[in-house]
């Protein structure tokens, strides 16, 4: 069983998708704390005037809800200002119209947390990137622990043979540890090619939905990196 485990991101960018991709399940990690600005509740966008962020409120609180209890701030307009950043940056794009309508519909729904609202989101970027890998939430699974302990708790509960991580877990993680439970790891690398796109010199760091408005059914063909991923025991010692 190949497994991923990752906080919900607001709208990210392919590299994210990728991940999702190459695993058997992926693991919603948002009974963490939130962090302010942080990819929980922003991304960026390409426009006219370069890479513009997208950013949700939440209502913050002392000591930090988790991310999966981190309520939205809906005395905001944040969701027609979100919308009217999307049109003025993607209105010309050639499949704006066939995705900006599901992706507005869900942006106007009511949402008890900003990680209700990035699992609805994500799920229906995976659908339309063809990917079919079960996304689930590590509440559901009542993991033990902090830090690498929680992740190993986690990992083993679900069956893990393999995790693949992003590669900066890399720096804090202790691949002796994963041998020891019988779970190879791996990073995720990303190695991308250009895609066509709006406005100027491309950027590949963007949220995901600047593939879809500007390549459509074809973005799937351009979510894979060229690279895959590399085990630890190849980088041991050391997104």
């Amino acid at each position: 069983m190949r497994i991923a485990i990752m906080q919900s991101s607001f709208l990210p960018w392919r590299g994210y998708f990728d991940l999702m991709a190459c695993v058997d399940r992926f693991v919603l990690f948002d009974d963490v704390a939130f962090v302010s600005k942080s990819w929980r509740s922003r991304n960026q966008i390409k426009t006219a005037a370069g890479v513009s962020w997208i950013s949700v409120p939440v209502r913050h609180a002392w000591p930090r809800l988790s991310i999966d209890q981190t309520p939205l701030d809906d005395d905001q307009d944040w969701r027609g200002r979100i919308a009217g950043q999307i049109r003025a940056a993607y209105r010309q794009a050639p499949f704006f119209r066939r995705y900006s309508e599901p992706l507005f519909a869900l942006l106007a729904q009511s949402y008890p947390s900003i990680s209700a609202l990035n699992e609805n989101l994500l799920r229906w970027v995976a659908d339309e990137l063809a990917i079919a890998t079960p996304i689930v939430q590590a509440r559901s699974f009542a993991a033990q622990g902090q830090g690498e302990d929680r992740v190993l708790d986690l990992l083993e509960k679900l069956g893990a043979t393999v995790f693949v991580n992003g590669p900066s877990a890399e720096a804090y993680s202790t691949p002796e540890r994963y041998d020891r439970a019988g779970i190879a790891l791996f990073f995720k690398l990303y190695d991308y090619q250009p895609y066509r796109q709006l406005h100027g010199d491309f950027r590949g760091d963007v949220s995901a939905i600047d593939m879809l408005f500007n390549l459509g059914p074809d973005a799937a063909e351009h979510l894979r990196s060229v690279l895959a991923m590399r085990p630890a025991s190849a980088t041991a010692g050391g997104r």
